[in-house]
């Protein structure tokens, strides 16, 4: 008799001990649910041998109309050989993956993550990590990736370096300063406004085709190795010139609100490729200090498109040498800034032209004089913030900004 009892204490034990341990009841009852099966003895239970033979994509997500509430994916650590996890709309604040090492995609946007471990997930190629908690995301091991969607978290920094098949990153809405995208060159689609970039470098990026980095606070790009590039977006920046005399395909761009941008290059050969109708994503609107724009044509579709915009007379010209240069211009000096009542101006180079402009763009003063010293009247202007556009003998153009205090 104690001899059957302990062979029966065994086997139970043994049994048992196969058993994947899934506290979360809604995660378990998923699963236990779940299309293809997972529980093939319909014992209510997911054995070890169960979790290990299942090979497809684990599906556990919620939805926008019906949000899941899993809070704890323990138990996730047996399904070695998944190749899918969808996660997405619950209430996770961790996820470690590490084990399931098969993982190609994974969604687990719309959760409450803080932290996410993937280093185990080589064989990765998409991921979805939008709309949690993220400070950090590390990939360094994650080098099959070919897209990745980390928008709205909260990532200062994301090192995308060295992703030779990735071709479509979006990471906006974050707190970003500091994007890598080095030795990534199969990268296509980058969006990433609403962060705090202050420069961005996509000199890799050689096949890249659409660039969204609006609403940031980059003062200097530099695109000419982006040769297939089709669409630009880069409105809402601190741009003081924009060159895209080698982007040969462009064919749409969006840099409004760039208040401090005076000069643009489109000069590439390929002006009629640039979209100017009615349903182009193409803006000029709200450049106040906008002066010359390079064009092959000046008389030329784009150059009314582009003039339409701004909504004031601007200088057109296919002489790229007119364009800012900051060394011909010389030493200038704008004091007391912010000012009450007169702005001195000081130059070692002489200045034939001054404009203020205001923050919509209209001209408000123009003083047409040559000298190297000026005491300009600004007594009646409106406390706010203005724009003064220097032109020198060359005709090189410089914008300076000034504060009228009360």
């Amino acid at each position: 008799m104690k001899y059957i009892i302990i062979v029966f204490f065994v086997l139970s034990s043994s049994i048992n001990a196969q058993i994947v341990n899934i506290p979360d009841a809604e995660f378990k009852t998923k699963l236990l649910d779940h299309s293809p099966i997972i529980d093939t003895n319909s014992d209510s239970e997911i054995q070890l041998a169960e979790a290990e033979a299942f090979t497809g994509t684990i599906e556990v997500n919620g939805t926008v109309a019906n949000p899941g509430n899993i809070a704890d994916l323990t138990g996730i650590e047996a399904f070695v050989n998944i190749v899918g996890l969808n996660c997405s709309w619950n209430q996770l604040t961790n996820l470690n993956l590490s084990t399931n090492s098969s993982l190609e995609v994974l969604r687990c946007d719309r959760n409450s993550l803080t932290t996410i471990n993937l280093s185990g997930n080589l064989q990765l190629r998409d991921l979805n990590t939008s709309d949690n908690l993220l400070e950090t995301l590390g990939l360094s091991g994650n080098d099959n990736l070919e897209s990745i969607s980390c928008s709205t978290n909260s990532l200062v920094t994301l090192d995308l370096s060295n992703k030779t098949n990735l071709t479509t990153v979006d990471c906006q809405s974050n707190e970003l300063i500091s994007l890598n995208l080095g030795n990534s060159p199969n990268l296509e689609f980058l969006i990433s406004p609403f962060n705090h970039l202050t420069t961005l470098d996509v000199s890799d990026n050689v096949n890249l085709r659409n660039l969204n980095c609006a609403n940031n606070t980059i003062s200097n790009i530099d695109l000419s190795n982006n040769i297939e590039l089709l669409g630009l977006n880069i409105r809402n920046n601190d741009l003081l010139v924009l060159s895209l005399y080698e982007n040969v395909n462009l064919r749409t761009l969006d840099c409004r609100e760039n208040l401090n941008l005076a000069d643009i290059n489109l000069r590439n050969g390929n002006n009629l490729n640039f979209d100017t109708s009615g349903s182009s994503s193409s803006n000029f609107e709200s450049l106040p200090t906008l002066e010359t724009v390079c064009l092959d044509d000046i008389n030329s579709n784009l150059a009314g498109f582009i003039e339409t915009h701004v909504g004031r007379e601007l200088i057109f010209t296919d002489d790229c040498n007119l364009s800012l240069n900051e060394n011909e211009l010389g030493n200038i000096f704008l004091f007391p800034n912010p000012l009450k009542d007169t702005l001195q101006i000081t130059s070692d180079k002489p200045i034939v032209d001054i404009k203020i402009y205001d923050l919509q763009g209209q001209l408000l003063y123009q003083f047409v004089k040559n000298g190297l010293t000026f005491n300009l009247d600004m007594s009646t202007l409106s406390t706010g913030i203005y724009f003064v556009h220097l032109t020198n003998e060359s005709n090189r153009i410089s914008v300076e900004k000034i504060i009228k205090s009360s």
